[in-house]
């Protein structure tokens, strides 16, 4: 007589632990880098990778969605298995809306939606970043450290810096912190003596030339 062997397939929650396991065991690296505080960590790019990578070794796909609901703006993700579509597990992550300078609403809501997932499926699929965790850093107070004052600049260094202000300013406000910062440096002669006089009218003319290249955009 034949017998037939039945293999009993995995539930959604033994595909999830087999799906960590994965990434525990991956040795995936690390593609981002913070060079001011030198630490590198996940992009979201990087996390995408390692979740496609693990939930097709495992049959299971993730899919998340960005919801302003009853208790605010909040990333869920649904793990679901591929085998078995009904079988799914849901998780919610709380989010606020980001803000970045020079983007619209439409630009901020994208950033708010992209780095969101990310935490999400770092949360879902236990991938660890020590960089997230404050327990991760030195927290105590940092003994303040006794600096030295630096000599002065000359009047020559000063003016030349200004006008390296004046050239490199992009914009009509960086144009006024350049011209507010001739009007309080003390090290750029006075316009009292004949010499501060001359050095400073120099100084307006290039303001007025550079305030002129932004004339067109100023309505």
């Amino acid at each position: 007589m034949d017998t037939k062997t039945e293999t009993k397939s995995e539930t959604i929650h033994q595909k999830l632990y087999e799906a960590r396991k994965l990434v525990r065991e991956g040795n995936y690296k690390k593609d981002g880098r913070n060079d001011y505080s030198k630490y590198d960590y996940f992009t979201p790019e990087n996390v995408e990778t390692i979740v496609n990578d693990v939930t097709e070794k495992t049959d299971t796909i993730c899919i998340t969605r960005l919801i302003n609901g009853e208790y605010g703006l909040h990333q869920e993700l649904d793990f679901i298995d591929l085998e078995n579509p009904s079988e799914f597990i849901t998780f919610k992550l709380a989010t606020k809306h980001g803000e970045m300078k020079a983007t619209n609403d439409a630009q901020q809501m994208g950033g708010t939606d992209t780095y969101s997932e990310r935490y999400i499926k770092m949360k879902c699929f236990q991938i660890k970043d020590n960089n997230l965790d404050p327990d991760s850093q030195d927290n105590r107070p940092k003994a303040v450290k006794k600096t030295t004052t630096s000599p002065s600049m000359t009047s020559d260094e000063a003016v030349e810096k200004a006008k390296q202000h004046i050239a490199k300013s992009g914009t009509l406000e960086e144009l006024e912190v350049a011209a507010n910062n001739i009007k309080k440096s003390k090290n750029i002669p006075s316009a009292k003596t004949k010499e501060g006089k001359e050095i400073r009218a120099e100084l307006d003319e290039l303001l007025r030339v550079k305030q002129e290249e932004f004339a067109p955009f100023i309505s």
